[in-house]
């Protein structure tokens, strides 16, 4: 996902942060990773529908961070 900088991504990264070590993950992982203005999400799951959901849990908090950051 491309920001218009490196300090909104790290914003939606540290946001994001704490959701993906929760105890509530018993079937995906995903991780991280940032190269200057994009942010890059990795879901390894047993199953497609944990992959979906997990995907779509993901994508609607950066979609909420963004919203949250125009709104400044």
């Amino acid at each position: 996902m491309h920001f218009p900088s490196a300090g909104s991504a790290r914003i939606v990264r540290n946001a994001i942060l704490p959701e993906m070590h929760g105890k509530h993950e018993k079937r995906s992982t995903a991780n991280m990773n940032i190269n200057k203005n994009v942010l890059s999400l990795m879901v390894n799951a047993q199953d497609l529908t944990a992959m979906k959901a997990s995907v779509n849990s993901y994508l609607k908090l950066v979609l909420l961070v963004t919203n949250l950051q125009n709104l400044e």
